[in-house]
């Protein structure tokens, strides 16, 4: 998967490039306007003005590539950043796992840019079609019964459960660590766009 740029960095970007993209409208204008004076007087044009024409005209296209390339580059990170898209959609999925889990208990981790010499761990930034949460609850066994009901998996979890879901035509994996495991006691929820 292509890293997308910092979102902040494509809009300078789009912003200098449609500057540019006016100016090389003007200058294309202004070698359109001397090519046409130079056919209107019937003087056979010049080289050089149909080739300064055309440059213009190249630096003009290119202009406008460059602004629907930054202009698709933001939609991409705006819908990357869309609950229903953000982490290959698998932050909808641990949205969900909060509002099961409500009051009982605090969210303590969701994604980072450590996880303790795993950077394939569903928490790690560089995972995009994954997202996990913890939950600051030990030994949770009952309420990782129910997150796992609720989103259609197995009902009895042990210390780790990896189950397949379906949700809006997307498939994803479940891991659900329930034990004391890793950093401490705490419940875990990892989703994977598979």
């Amino acid at each position: 998967m292509n890293k997308l740029p910092d979102r902040a960095w494509v809009r300078a970007s789009l912003i200098d490039w449609i500057g540019r993209e006016r100016g090389r409208k003007l200058a294309h204008a202004r070698a359109q306007a001397a090519l046409d004076k130079a056919r209107a007087k019937d003087v056979h044009p010049r080289e050089h003005l149909v080739a300064e024409r055309d440059r213009r005209s190249d630096l003009l296209e290119e202009a406008r590539d460059r602004i629907a390339l930054r202009r698709n580059q933001l939609e991409k990170i705006d819908a990357l950043h869309d609950e229903g898209n953000a982490w290959g959609g698998c932050r909808r999925i641990t949205n969900r796992m909060i509002r099961i889990v409500g009051e009982r208990a605090r969210v303590t981790s969701r994604k980072r840019s450590e996880t303790y010499g795993n950077p394939g761990s569903d928490h790690h930034i560089s995972q995009k079609r994954a997202d996990a949460v913890d939950f600051g609850i030990a030994n949770a066994y009952a309420l990782a019964d129910e997150i796992a009901r609720e989103l259609g998996g197995p009902s009895d979890i042990d210390d780790y459960e990896n189950f397949v879901i379906e949700d809006e035509g997307d498939r994803f994996r479940i891991q659900l660590i329930a034990g004391t495991h890793g950093t401490g006691p705490h419940l875990h929820g990892g989703v994977l766009r598979v």
